[in-house]
């Protein structure tokens, strides 16, 4: 009899104060500002799912399971379909610095 694993405690994500987001004619941006404007030179673009994700972080912390759960409900998708979409947005939000880690995390 295999062990049972203990479930994988969520990963919980806030928005950095290095961007502003903003609606430009049909799409949705983020800013840099302050010092991350010297950093990325543009503006980043994100598709439509990004851009409802984003504005779940501007309600607050989110986790993973929260914005997987969202995917699922809004978009009628398995599970791991919208696991590996929020996977791609966070990573990507991330590494661009317009996302981190909660430092409860």
């Amino acid at each position: 009899m295999e062990p049972v694993s203990e479930k994988e405690v969520p990963s919980v994500y806030k928005r950095t104060e290095d961007f502003v987001s903003r609606h430009i004619m049909d799409s949705y941006v983020l800013v840099p500002v302050g010092k991350m404007a010297s950093k990325i030179n543009g503006m980043i673009t994100l598709d439509d799912v990004a851009s409802e994700l984003w504005n779940l972080f501007m309600k607050g912390e989110q986790s993973d399971d929260d914005l997987v759960s969202y995917i699922m409900n809004e978009y009628s998708i398995d599970e791991a379909s919208a696991r590996l979409d929020v996977n791609e947005f966070l990573s990507e939000a991330v590494r661009n610095g317009s996302l981190a880690k909660s430092a409860d995390n």
